[in-house]
């Protein structure tokens, strides 16, 4: 598994120096809300890379805490403040581009 995450994160950082932005360009596929895609990629790349990296884990792949510390080698603790921080952020950028999750 540590192999495969060094593999993935050594073409995740080659990827976006190569954009021009040092944006990762978003899929061509199409989604029912394209600018909530766009609106993704950039609160993600707002985040540490540690913190992307255990969001990304966690509720994209779906890893366990426990699993995504021996993915990354961080002790648990750290991928749960990574996680506990990386989730404040996205929120906090969220909610000013007008994504309130608020039940009305």
């Amino acid at each position: 598994m540590r192999i495969a995450y060094n593999i993935f994160y050594d073409h995740k950082r080659k990827t976006l120096r190569s954009a021009p932005d040092g944006q990762q360009p978003p899929d061509k596929a199409e989604t029912p809300q394209p600018h909530l895609r766009m609106d993704l990629y950039q609160a993600l790349s707002l985040l540490r890379d540690e913190e992307r990296t255990c969001i990304t884990l966690q509720y994209i792949d779906g890893q366990p805490i426990e699993q995504i510390s021996l993915i990354t080698g961080i002790p648990v603790n750290t991928v749960k403040s990574h996680l506990k921080r990386g989730k404040e952020k996205l929120t906090t950028y969220l909610k000013q581009n007008g994504y309130d999750h608020t039940p009305r």
